[in-house]
Order: C-alpha cells, then sequence, then structure tokens
C-alpha cells in the first residue's frame, strides 16, 4: 500500500499514461521522459526510491524474450540505474535510507534484496537489479544495458555528458517492447542551471 502526495500521484500518472501511449500501433520508439522538478520537501528522493521498489515488486523474476541484431536474448528481471553528479551525493541521499527500506524489518524487505555496499549494486532475486553511478563512473560504465534510468539533481549534470552515456544504455530494441524503456529527471530548479531537467521540462 503506496500512498503519494498530490505532486507525487501526478507524476506515476503521468509515467503510466506515457507507458499506454507507447503501446499504439502508432508509437515512436523514443524514450519516455518524466520530469519532477519539485522544491525541497515534496518528497522527490522518496519517490524516486518508491519508483525502484515497485518497478522491482512487478518485474522481478519474470523472463522477458526478443531479438536483438538477430539474436534471440533472455533476461529476468528489471534492470535500473540511478545517476547523480557524483557517486558521493548517491549515497549521501540515498544510502542509509535504502538500507533501512530494504533491510531487515523495512517496508520493503520482502523484496529480498541484496546490497553490495562498495559498489552500490543492489541485487534482488529473480535478476533484477538497481545500480548507483555519478557521472564520472556512468561515463566508465557505457557498455552497460538497462530499462529504466533515474536521475536526481540533473540540473547539476552536464547536458552532454547526459546524452553520450544515457542513450547507449537503451541501445537494447528488445527491452522496449516490454518495459518502455524511460527515464525519471529529478531535481530542483536553479535559476542560471540549464540542464536535462530544464531541458526535458521545457520540452514537455
Amino acid at each position: 500500500d503506496v500512498r503519494f502526495n498530490r505532486p507525487q500521484s501526478l507524476a506515476h500518472q503521468a509515467i503510466h499514461e506515457a507507458i499506454a501511449a507507447r503501446q499504439r500501433p502508432d508509437a515512436t520508439d523514443a524514450i519516455t521522459t518524466v520530469t519532477i522538478p519539485w522544491g525541497r520537501g515534496v518528497g522527490k528522493s522518496w519517490f524516486l526510491r518508491r519508483l525502484w521498489y515497485l518497478s522491482a515488486a512487478e518485474h522481478d523474476g519474470k523472463i522477458r524474450e526478443g531479438e536483438d541484431n538477430g539474436i534471440r536474448v533472455k533476461t529476468r528481471g528489471v534492470r535500473i540505474v540511478h545517476i547523480q553528479p557524483t557517486f558521493k551525493s548517491c549515497k549521501d541521499i540515498h544510502g542509509d535510507l535504502t538500507d533501512a527500506e530494504l533491510g531487515p524489518y523495512g517496508e520493503w524487505e520482502f523484496l529480498g534484496a541484496r546490497i553490495d555496499h562498495t559498489a552500490w549494486r543492489i541485487r534482488f532475486p529473480g535478476g533484477s537489479w538497481i545500480q548507483w553511478f555519478g557521472m564520472r563512473e556512468a561515463h566508465a560504465n557505457r557498455g552497460l544495458r538497462c530499462d529504466v534510468v533515474t536521475c536526481d539533481e540533473s540540473d547539476d549534470i552536464e547536458m552532454t555528458s547526459y546524452d553520450a552515456v544515457v542513450a547507449p544504455w537503451f541501445t537494447e530494441k528488445f527491452s522496449d517492447e516490454h518495459l518502455n524503456r524511460k527515464t525519471l529527471l529529478g531535481g530542483t530548479p536553479r535559476s542560471g542551471r540549464h540542464g536535462p531537467l530544464n531541458r526535458a521540462h521545457k520540452a514537455g
């Protein structure tokens, strides 16, 4: 039973509306992007973590089959990448809370997550995983393939860096058939910042 406040409910609704639109016959293969340009106190970081956990709860253990460049491919679960300007900021904002929420007696303990506290890779028994990166680490992992990307403090990230890293992560065409490749850009809008959050919000 996950309860959202009004802004969180609207964002959650937007995600599902975008997924429904992508399933129409005339849909394009572009990446679905939802922005949450909220100020402090709305619950942005809490909301991002709930999206991770809800995605794992829905897709963990499910087998997806598809074709990529003529080769039959099989994948289990959902693969989520979370990025922020620095790896340290990921740990500072989400580390203790993720431990508490997924760990013993936590609200989401039932998911059975195992957390690597060095690399901050969170694995689930059905093959799903969540990986955190700062932008420097993200550049070193362009060969990764995933289904969902979430981003916090996203206007503190250079647009060219974001585009160069995120686009290659979505190059598995068959992934789109099952999970509708999507990104969620969060952050507090700041005067003079013109990063991915600003760009995507204007485009929307």
